[in-house]
């Protein structure tokens, strides 16, 4: 049976425009390549038809479809049956074949494209990369404060995105990590509750799927999380940030993805970011944290056994909000910089070996900066710094000019409210995209690097 519909999406850039195609729906028919110059262009999993469907509008390329109703696997296709291919019988198995014309891919005119945008839930904090159904594609975790839950979207190849799926986590739910905490190969998400004081673990069943969850308890306001094997036993611990009873959580792995209670260290005020990495160069994962409150990061040393030095602590701006770390002088150590809320400013601290750290070296952005990446962003070789201002609507991106100086920068807007950024290659052109989270909108944008 051949049924005719329209399938319509309103995608958002500076304007909202509507992108729609024609589709002929065969049933219990599989198309199949007959040609060598017939070209997959990718294979996603997905709950349903509608999904799969919604993949081929936002792949510009895609002119065939098919979609098994039992594995579930979704297959985008570059040819239609009458050019390179043909429709074999196959139960359980639909094809839809597109009618009407794709449009043209956007020009660039700058770094990125126009921005495209998807829905997350309400008040969305955070975003974390990584690929949870194995499809060596980058997928998006979202955390919404205002929802108490997670926003799951799937890469649907080309650096597009399926609609969100949502899972329900603790109370204000504030950010995210991923990681294969129980080593079946496949990733997990570990989720931060803040009013709650709770983490909790969301094991990955199959491509993507999140039905069963385990719950720890953390200290006072716990506001951001971090992963790595900080004992060296080749399971995933994770470490939490205790915002109101300024301490870091440290849960060993015990194996299977049971996590030990928490054993906490002393951080200065109001600990709020946390990167987990080796930072003296003795192959054991150590913990950085701002600390909101007193202008500080503090440095936990690795003893080498997973447990971990009294602080060192380093001057800040005021009130750090984010800190993210990279060689940005290729001296083969890890500097950092943060993003100063209170001062209006980044500060780069570079590493001068042993534990220590320069004084920062500050550069201005827009207002209250919350959020800060970093990447190599103009392929060159040298780590960029990316900030996202929340009171500006807008990103920074700061050029590495070498031996860790920035003295160009760029300026982008979004939407209202930005609260994170990231980056990521979502598209496999070897290029870094962005992808910035709108809390006053809440949506996360997505665009893709030229």
């Amino acid at each position: 049976m051949v049924l005719l519909f329209v399938l319509m999406l309103i995608t958002q850039s500076t304007a909202a425009t509507i992108n729609s195609v024609y589709f002929s729906v065969i049933n219990n028919e599989q198309y199949q390549c007959n040609d060598p110059t017939c070209s997959l262009s990718t294979t996603v999993s997905v709950s349903d038809l509608r999904h799969c469907e919604v993949a081929c509008l936002v792949d510009i390329t895609c002119r065939t479809l098919t979609f098994d109703e039992s594995s579930h696997a979704c297959q985008l296709f570059l040819d239609s049956p009458n050019e390179r291919g043909t429709l074999l019988a196959q139960t359980d198995v639909i094809t839809l074949l597109v009618l009407s014309n794709r449009p043209a891919p956007i020009v660039c005119t700058s770094m990125f494209n126009n921005q495209s945008v998807y829905a997350t839930g309400a008040s969305p904090l955070s975003v974390t990369v990584g690929d949870l159904n194995g499809d060596m594609k980058s997928d998006l975790v979202i955390t919404n404060f205002g929802t108490s839950s997670i926003s799951v979207l799937i890469n649907a190849g080309n650096g597009s995105f399926l609609p969100n799926v949502n899972y329900t986590a603790g109370s204000s739910t504030a950010a995210a990590a991923i990681a294969d905490l129980n080593k079946d190969n496949k990733s997990d998400i570990i989720v931060v509750n803040m009013q709650a004081a709770t983490i909790s673990v969301l094991f990955n069943a199959a491509n993507g799927f999140f039905p069963n969850q385990t719950v720890y308890s953390t200290g006072s306001t716990p506001s951001s999380i971090a992963v790595a094997d900080v004992d060296k036993n080749n399971l995933y611990d994770v470490v939490v940030s205790n915002f109101d009873d300024n301490t870091v959580g440290v849960f060993m792995n015990m194996g299977n993805g049971i996590l030990h209670d928490q054993v906490l260290y002393s951080t200065g005020s109001g600990p709020i970011s946390i990167v987990v990495v080796d930072i003296n160069g003795d192959s054991y994962s150590d913990i950085l944290v701002a600390n909101y409150n007193s202008d500080t990061i503090s440095l936990l040393l690795n003893a080498g056994n997973g447990t971990f030095l009294n602080q060192t602590t380093f001057a800040t701006g005021s009130t750090p909000q984010a800190i993210a770390v990279a060689d940005f002088n290729l001296d083969d150590q890890l500097d950092i910089v943060v993003a100063n809320y209170g001062s209006d400013n980044i500060g780069v601290l570079i590493n001068t070996g042993g534990g220590s750290f320069s004084a920062q070296t500050t550069y201005p952005c827009g207002n209250d900066p919350v959020a800060v990446a970093v990447g190599d962003m103009n392929n060159d070789n040298l780590m960029d710094i990316i900030v996202t201002n929340s009171a500006s609507n807008n990103v920074v991106i700061y050029i590495n000019a070498g031996n860790a100086v920035f003295p160009n920068k760029t300026t982008y807007s979004t939407r209202t409210s930005p609260a994170w950024v990231s980056v990521a290659d979502l598209n496999n052109d070897e290029k870094l995209d962005l992808i910035v989270l709108n809390s006053g909108f809440n949506d996360v944008a997505v665009q893709l690097h030229c």
